[in-house]
């Protein structure tokens, strides 16, 4: 089955159902939005996380949820827009594509 998105979830939270004891267990990422988008072939959503400079925004306090769009996607966008590289989209519009894809 083709990949359609990445979920990304910074930190997830646990919370035990018995209200008298209530234990909360915070988990935290291993790997940053970028390394987990290249070991998961997402590769022009890591090279544009880049370029935004949003790398740093989303190491800070999450939880963030990323709708990452695939390399297709970028292909597409690419196509439409006339370019051939994600190197090649103005820095601006990259940064609102990505934004509409992340989640707080």
């Amino acid at each position: 089955m083709k990949k359609l998105f990445l979920l990304l979830i910074a930190s997830a939270t646990i919370m035990s159902c018995n209200d008298d004891d209530p234990v909360q267990i915070v988990t935290t990422p291993t790997q940053d939005i970028v390394e987990l988008a290249q070991a998961n072939g997402f590769t022009s959503l890591a090279e544009a996380l880049i370029k935004t400079e949003l790398l740093d925004d989303l190491q800070g306090d999450g939880p963030f949820t990323v709708f990452a769009p695939t390399n297709e996607a970028f292909a597409a966008l690419l196509s439409e827009v006339g370019q051939t590289s994600v190197a090649d989209v103005p820095k601006a519009v990259l940064e609102q594509i990505l934004l509409t894809h992340v989640s707080r």
